[in-house]
C-alpha cells in the first residue's frame, strides 16, 4: 500500500459519516445533506470538449455530459463511445474523483456520456433503468452509423447499475465492454466476506448499514433480489448475455466480496477466462481507481485501456 492510500484513511473515514447508520444515511438524505453533483473542473474544458443536453424518458429529465479529447480533429469526429454510470451510493451525485476516472477514458480517444441521473428517495432504480437503456440504445445507434462500438463502465452503486442494466437487457444491445470499478452488487450487502472485512475495521469508508438503507430506498420498486439492483442473483443464462467484463477492487472494501463473487458466478456460468477477469489491489480501499494515489492512477490508465481495446477489437472482427 502507498503512503498516499495510508494517508487517506481519516479523509474516507469522515466521508463516510452518512453511512454510518441506517438513522444516519436517512437523516442525511431528509436534511439535504447528501453531496449535489460537482459540475465539471474548469481544467476539464482545457483539455476537452464537453458539452451538455437533457434527455425526458416516462416524465423523467436528466442531464446529459458528453466529453471528447480536444484534439485536431472535430469535436462531431466519429469515435467509440464509453457511458459512464456515477457512485454515491444511489443517494450522492458526481464528484471531482468522477470527472478524473472520466477524463481519463476520454483521453484514450473515446467520446464519454456521463448521465447526472436521478437518486433516491426521489428516484428509484426501474425509473432510472430507463433512462439509462434509452440512453445506451442512442449512443449504440450513434456508434453504429460510423462503424464504432459502444462501452459501458461505473463505480461502486454505478457499477452495480451498469451490470444490472446488461442483464435486464440480456444482449438487447451490443455493448461490447463492461467495466467495473469497486461495484456494489448485493444490494443487501450479505455477501459472505462483507461482514468480516465490516468487522476487521479495514475499511475506513462504508458501512453496510447506511448502505442497507440506501438500497432499500432505490430497490423500492423492484425489490431487493432483482437482478437489476442485485446483479449477484442473476442466473447463469443472463450472466452469458455479458460482454467481456473486467472488475477492480481493493481488498480493505467491504464490497470487495461482491466482486470476487460475481466474478466466480461468471466462471460457473461458463463465461471464457478470456470474457471475465479480477484485480483485486493489496491495501486498497473502495473507488480506490478514483483516487489521487499511485494505484488509482495506475488503476485509471488501465480501465481506459481496457475499454477501448474492446471496441477497437469490436471493430476488427466486424
Amino acid at each position: 500500500m502507498s503512503l498516499q492510500m495510508r494517508l487517506l484513511t481519516p479523509v474516507l473515514r469522515a466521508r463516510g459519516r452518512s453511512l454510518v447508520s441506517a438513522h444516519a444515511l436517512r437523516d442525511a438524505v431528509a436534511q439535504g445533506r447528501r453531496a449535489a453533483s460537482t459540475p465539471p473542473p474548469h481544467e476539464m474544458y482545457q483539455v476537452n470538449h464537453l458539452t451538455s443536453r437533457t434527455v425526458t424518458v416516462d416524465g423523467t429529465t436528466t442531464t446529459v455530459h458528453e466529453l471528447v479529447p480536444a484534439t485536431d480533429e472535430p469535436r462531431d469526429t466519429p469515435r467509440d463511445i464509453c457511458l459512464y454510470l456515477h457512485g454515491g451510493a444511489y443517494t450522492a451525485g458526481l464528484t471531482k474523483q468522477h470527472w478524473d476516472i472520466v477524463n481519463a477514458i476520454a483521453a484514450a480517444g473515446m467520446k464519454v456520456v456521463v448521465p447526472d441521473y436521478g437518486l433516491a428517495p426521489e428516484h428509484e432504480a426501474a425509473g432510472v433503468f430507463a433512462v439509462i437503456s434509452r440512453l445506451l440504445q442512442d449512443a449504440v445507434t450513434e456508434a453504429a452509423a460510423t462503424g464504432h462500438h459502444v462501452a459501458l463502465a461505473g463505480d461502486s452503486s454505478g457499477g452495480g447499475l451498469a451490470a444490472g442494466t446488461l442483464l435486464r437487457l440480456r444482449g438487447e444491445l451490443p455493448v461490447v465492454a463492461l467495466a467495473l470499478i469497486s461495484p456494489w452488487l448485493d444490494i443487501t450487502c450479505s455477501t459472505p466476506g462483507t461482514a468480516e472485512i465490516e468487522r476487521s475495521g479495514r475499511d475506513p469508508w462504508l458501512h453496510s448499514a447506511g448502505l442497507r438503507e440506501a438500497g432499500t430506498l432505490w430497490s423500492r420498486v423492484v425489490g431487493d433480489r432483482d437482478p437489476l439492483v442485485s446483479p449477484l442473483t442473476a442466473g447463469p443464462a443472463a450472466l452469458r448475455t455479458l460482454p467481456p467484463v473486467k472488475i477492480w477492487t481493493g481488498d480493505r472494501d467491504i464490497l470487495s466480496p461482491d466482486a470476487v463473487a460475481f466474478d466466480a458466478a461468471l466462471a460457473a456460468a461458463g463465461v471464457p477466462a478470456t470474457g471475465h477477469s479480477l484485480h483485486r489491489q493489496p491495501g486498497a480501499f473502495h473507488d480506490y481507481p478514483l483516487l489521487p494515489v499511485p494505484e488509482g492512477r495506475t488503476a485509471r490508465a488501465d480501465i481506459a485501456g481496457f475499454v477501448a481495446e474492446q471496441c477497437s477489437t469490436a471493430g476488427r472482427n466486424n
